[in-house]
């Protein structure tokens, strides 16, 4: 009798836990989604309505936060312990960088060559202003 009382108290936090990870799960899978439409359009949104996807993540972040305030779930913040070196964050941000530039180049094989000159500056003068506002 004792173990069903203790389960049936740990239980909204390891639905709470579970929830997170379903919805980091579900934003890796938009991401990856988005990559593909990207690289190849009309692989995905052919098949699959991205309108149901971030409905799905919108239910799930609601089921969160629902289930955050019923049980008084406290997020406890950025720990600086925690966080990744700022060598790791560099790398991850010129990937990022890179990748944008190779997405912004399969995207502009349409245009003229001197409206590729114009507007990829364009976007790397706006990522750097990003990068360093933020």
């Amino acid at each position: 009798m004792e173990y069903n009382k203790r389960t049936n108290k740990n239980f909204p936090a390891l639905v709470y836990k579970i929830l997170n990870d379903i919805l980091a799960l579900l934003l890796i899978a938009l991401f990856l989604f988005l990559l593909a439409e990207s690289i190849l359009p009309g692989i995905i949104s052919a098949r699959f309505s991205f309108l149901k996807l971030i409905m799905i993540i919108l239910a799930v972040l609601g089921l969160i936060i629902f289930l955050g305030k019923q049980n008084n779930f406290q997020f406890s913040g950025l720990d600086k312990k925690n966080l990744l070196a700022g060598r790791q964050i560099r790398l991850i941000v010129i990937t990022a960088i890179i990748f944008f530039l190779a997405l912004a180049a399969n995207s502009l094989f349409k245009f003229s060559p001197w409206e590729i000159l114009i507007i990829t500056p364009l976007s790397c003068l706006v990522l750097i202003y990003f990068y360093k506002t933020f």
